[in-house]
């Protein structure tokens, strides 16, 4: 999507406005399900530079289903982050560092939600390559998620991930939350 002009995808996505309103209201209300996965790809394979067979284990692992019993693993990191949302409900600041990223926004009063693949596997709406993996942070500018207490409504919803694997702290009020890709507090 990189040699697409950025203009003509804001086109689409406002035309496209009203589809995305509905889809969410049904989603919202119980009365539309759906599910979306990533298939691995020639294209998919040659952006992560690997061959397809590689890129195919690498998805695989990523998801875990290679593991003996993948639904328990999943079960497993759903709770490991509802003890984080739960951790973090009270809380007033988040103050994210890392390689060109020193941003403060305050918390309070936020829903956290957790981002487990109820609809899009891998989980939530990116993949688990760049987002969501305990080691980077995602922010979203645009349009927001009802679920989330969000009351944004735009054509607009541009994700944003700060990778914190090599250099980079989360602070949430005065405790370091996570450092360099490892999680410290206790949840």
């Amino acid at each position: 999507m990189s040699a697409i002009n950025p203009a003509r995808l804001a086109l689409r996505r406002q035309a496209s406005a009203a589809l995305r309103k509905t889809w969410r209201d049904r989603e919202q209300a119980n009365t539309f399900r759906w599910s979306l996965t990533l298939y691995p790809t020639e294209a998919y394979a040659q952006d992560a530079e690997m061959s397809l067979s590689e890129f195919e284990e690498f998805v695989f692992d990523a998801c875990f289903l290679n593991d003996p019993d993948p639904i328990a693993r999943w079960q497993e990191i759903s709770a490991q982050q509802q003890r984080l949302v739960d951790w973090l409900k009270g809380h007033r600041a988040a103050h994210i560092k890392g390689k060109g990223t020193d941003l403060t926004l305050s918390i309070k009063d936020r829903v956290f939600i957790i981002a487990m693949a109820n609809a899009t596997f891998p989980a939530a709406n990116s993949s688990p390559f760049d987002e969501k993996l305990g080691v980077t942070v995602h922010l979203a500018l645009g349009a927001s998620y009802p679920e989330t207490g969000g009351l944004n409504s735009s054509a607009l919803h541009w994700d944003m991930v700060c990778d914190l694997r090599q250099t980079g702290e989360v602070w949430v009020d005065d405790v370091l939350f996570l450092k360099n890709g490892t999680l410290l507090i206790e949840a």
